[in-house]
């Protein structure tokens, strides 16, 4: 089971569900009550779901930056990609009950069939929190992304401030200092475009979702997985688990590793600062070697939705 707790992080698995529709009040000036009103709460499990598409960004520092994209197209299909967004390479590709994980140490990828991801973004009491659950089932993906209950928590205050016809942007002040600022357009199906949470004592964002699509025909296919084969004809391909580390850390923390891996390939002072079992005894060299080839080859055999 992979589960998401970097920093603001933690898991929960979200199954509660709700229409997303929402009416159209675009002559209106509307107050934050009003906008938080609105606010969807998306799944993949509603019946008047046809498509989702979620996009956005994890980061922990300007050398540590992940991006995350999830699509869902109704009845069954499903995918999630996890770039390193320093170049694109992707470190975790779902798709349809398939699942493959980029681990640069081993210089191979991990491959599990018969795998789903539980992918959810959702706030719980203060606290924010971001899951992507690895579970060996055949029953369909779950997305989801309870937007109401990330502007429903205790703030400090809120204000709204008017940017153009029809589009607004709310900001909140968190019980803890920092700001979560949604930007709103009510001329679109799913008027709430961006979220940000914002960390305002070193003025870092280190959440931002991006994109939020409902009911929007997905325009490039992300529903393509490569054969197994295909993938050995360029790199390694283990069968997933294969070893011992992948029992003792979560998905997520494989994820997050790798992007570690990578970052301190590239910069040998960050090496120092990454806190991983078995990062003391990496051949860093062979790493780099290793990895301008089987990282070229994951973004040439998945094709990954491109970076902003």
């Amino acid at each position: 089971m992979m589960r998401a707790v970097p920093c603001l992080f933690a898991t929960v698995v979200f199954s509660h569900l709700l229409t997303i529709g929402v009416p159209s009040r675009a002559a209106e000036v509307l107050s934050a009550g009003d906008l938080i009103s609105l606010a969807p709460r998306i799944s993949s499990s509603d019946e008047k779901c046809k498509s989702i598409e979620i996009g956005g960004y994890l980061k922990e520092k300007d050398d540590f930056y992940m991006r995350f994209q999830a699509f869902y197209q109704s009845p069954d299909q499903f995918a999630f990609f996890l770039q390193d967004a320093a170049d694109g390479t992707p470190i975790l590709y779902s798709c349809n009950h398939k699942v493959l994980l980029y681990d640069p140490v081993s210089y191979s990828v991990l491959l599990s069939n018969d795998t789903n991801i539980e992918f959810s973004i959702m706030q719980i009491m203060d606290k924010f929190e971001l899951s992507g659950d690895l579970i060996h089932t055949s029953k369909p993906c779950k997305l989801s992304f309870d937007i109401k209950s990330l502007l429903g928590g205790s703030v400090r205050s809120s204000k709204v401030d008017l940017v153009g016809n029809g589009k607004y942007r709310l900001t909140q002040i968190t019980e803890r200092g920092n700001s979560l600022v949604a930007s709103v357009d009510m001329s679109v199906a799913c008027p709430f475009q961006k979220l940000e949470i914002i960390d305002n004592k070193q003025h870092f964002t280190p959440i931002c979702i991006d994109k939020i699509l409902l009911n929007t025909p997905v325009v490039r296919d992300p529903f393509r997985f490569p054969s197994k084969e295909t993938l050995a004809e360029r790199i390694t391909v283990r069968e997933w688990p294969s070893n011992g580390l992948v029992e003792k850390l979560t998905g997520w923390a494989l994820m997050m590793r790798a992007c570690s891996i990578r970052v301190g390939a590239r910069d040998s002072e960050l090496r120092q600062t990454l806190r991983f079992p078995g990062f003391s005894t990496v051949d860093w060299e062979k790493v780099k070697e290793n990895d301008k080839k089987f990282s070229r080859a994951l973004r040439e055999l998945l094709a990954p939705i491109p970076l902003k």
